[in-house]
């Protein structure tokens, strides 16, 4: 293994908006996405997609976000043997939205955001020096 990743990979839901809505004008979203965030996540991804061997060790809840989360790190060619299975809904998941006129972003983070961490006791020492 060339690189492991320990530390965020998180599901970013990205909206462009014209502006930012309120209560009584929910209007300007322009266009979203489901995208991949997080520094550890993303250095693996791009790792592996220029051939070096990676593997992530994370936590991942339950659900259509963790398996997005789980499925774009596998096909990139990242190992995502480590990751550890939560119940309950996905926890890295971060709103960004984007001013489609200057590109200025903002972040809403979920309560319970990152609510629950890896115990030392879940990793796997010989695969993170391997």
């Amino acid at each position: 293994m060339d690189i492991v990743g320990l530390g965020l990979a998180i599901a970013d839901i990205v909206l462009r908006v014209a502006r930012m809505p309120t209560w009584d004008d929910p209007r300007g979203l322009e266009d979203f996405t489901i995208a991949d965030g997080g520094p550890a996540g993303t250095a693996c991804f791009v790792a592996s997609t220029f051939g070096l061997e990676t593997g992530f060790v994370d936590t991942v809840g339950s659900g259509s976000l963790a398996e997005h989360r789980r499925r774009s790190l596998e096909e990139a060619g990242v190992d995502t043997s480590r990751l550890v299975s939560r119940e309950g809904p996905e926890d890295h998941v971060v709103v960004v939205w984007v001013d489609a006129g200057t590109g200025e972003r903002t972040f809403s983070f979920r309560r319970g955001f990152l609510s629950q961490p890896l115990d030392p006791a879940e990793l796997d020492r010989e695969y993170i020096t391997s």
